[in-house]
């Protein structure tokens, strides 16, 4: 079975965990990305406790598989998710990192909250564009 798209609403303050390094190399190979990755989710956890500090369901992940996009079906996933934060009566909030997802997400109504532009703490890789996003529920589907 192929998968199409995922979606994951996760708990507010649900943070991945880095995997967990198994010999001296891996863990000298890790140690920028961990870096990176800490730095990041750092400011992920202030961001989302700025700027959707009241109730609401957080879109921690959201994919649509290559081969599948432009199809329509993450469209369909995200009008899915907003009947039922509309029928739960909850703001939906996400984090994203690219200009064309910005733009995706606020077809939905999705409006940017907060944008970041993020320094690499290693100072080896370019700067990344950071997102904060919320949709308010709609009343009646409003």
């Amino acid at each position: 079975m192929d998968i199409l798209l995922v979606f994951r609403l996760a708990l507010r303050g649900e943070i991945p965990k880095i995997a967990q390094e198994k010999t001296l190399e891996d863990k000298q190979l890790a140690r920028p990305v961990r870096a990176r990755a800490d730095h990041m989710l750092a400011l992920m956890r202030q961001c989302h406790k700025e700027y959707a500090p009241h109730p609401h369901w957080y879109v921690k992940a959201v994919g649509t598989n290559p081969n599948c996009q432009g199809q329509g079906f993450g469209s369909a996933m995200m009008r899915r998710m907003n009947e039922l934060a509309d029928a739960h009566q909850r703001d939906l909030y996400l984090e994203c990192g690219e200009e064309k997802n910005k733009t995706f997400y606020q077809k939905f109504g999705y409006q940017v909250v907060g944008a970041h532009l993020v320094q690499d703490p290693t100072g080896t890789e370019k700067p990344v564009q950071f997102y904060g996003m919320l949709r308010p529920y709609q009343r009646n589907g409003t």
